[in-house]
């Protein structure tokens, strides 16, 4: 049996007979801290992965009920690293209980974040990957931290997914996107590997422009609208899954969250159509030239 142990973000991380899924791990993190350390047995690990009997299993101990499911095993690479994304996402909430973390996805916009609760649906992640195409910077497609004390952002630095197939409508240059910018992938998913500039680091900071309620129909014309603060109001408490304990204080940050932003409904089919809407409501990109940059490297 070989023991490696990592520091994640001070951290410590075993991974057992199966370096590869830190190495699969690090290689979706944007800005966060990682090495490899001496493995001291004396020290308990925050999180211990193995591979043994054709499975991956892990086990944090530290957090009970959080260990694997014995009916849903991590069979392979993506499965594990998939597994442990989600495990540092709770270290987070855990590590900062005055932040709360939301189900939605995130971009720049004009140097502050719009955010884009998640709808079951509405095609946040698509969306937000065709604004960094566009050239703008991605916060975060699933969860992103707002401070509860600034009502600021927070990028968790982790790379956005996309499931597979590609969806048929998607336009020739989208899919050529995503595949010059592969990362882990299995049948079902694919982590998008985006460089500096197309995404936030770990723990950077925005203040909050817009609250974007998406609206995704077959055949819908791209329209934006203002949406009432209490409709966005919803949408944020209702995704809320950090910081629960004190519903007074959850009310009131996000109240005033969405009072000083731009409360928008963005009802659209198109992607691209949508994205030039945003551009058109929120700010352009800050170096549109980025994404043909890219191109031709």
């Amino acid at each position: 049996m070989t023991i490696h142990r990592f520091e994640i973000y001070g951290e410590p991380v075993d991974f057992v007979d199966c370096r590869e899924v830190a190495k699969g791990f690090a290689s979706i993190l944007r800005g966060w801290e990682v090495s490899e350390v001496p493995h001291d047995p004396a020290i308990p690990a925050y999180v211990t992965f193995c591979r043994a009997g054709g499975i991956y299993d892990w086990n944090t101990p530290w957090l009970k009920g959080r260990n694997r499911r014995d009916d849903n095993p991590s069979l392979d690479l993506m499965e594990a690293v998939c597994d442990f994304h989600y495990e540092f996402i709770d270290w987070f909430t855990d590590r900062n209980p005055a932040h709360f973390c939301v189900h939605m996805a995130a971009v720049e916009f004009g140097g502050k974040a719009v955010l884009f609760p998640a709808i079951q649906k509405a095609g946040k992640s698509t969306l937000a990957l065709h604004c960094v195409q566009s050239g703008f910077r991605l916060l975060g497609d699933d969860v992103v931290a707002i401070d509860g004390g600034t009502s600021e952002a927070i990028a968790l630095g982790l790379l956005p997914r996309m499931r597979l197939p590609l969806h048929p409508s998607f336009g020739p240059g989208f899919v050529d996107f995503i595949g010059r910018q592969a990362g882990l992938s299995d049948k079902r998913w694919r982590y998008v590997s985006l460089i500096e500039g197309q995404i936030a680091p770990y723990g950077e900071r925005f203040p909050i422009g817009g609250v974007v309620i998406l609206d995704r129909r077959k055949g819908m014309k791209a329209s934006i609208s203002h949406a009432p603060d209490s409709a966005a109001l919803k949408a944020l408490i209702d995704r809320n899954f950090g910081a629960l304990g004190d519903p007074g204080r959850i009310f009131d940050c996000f109240r005033t969250l969405v009072r000083a932003a731009d409360c928008r409904v963005l009802a659209y089919s198109d992607p691209e159509e949508a994205v030039a809407l945003l551009a058109k409501t929120f700010g352009d990109a800050s170096n549109p030239a980025r994404e043909r940059e890219h191109a031709s490297a």
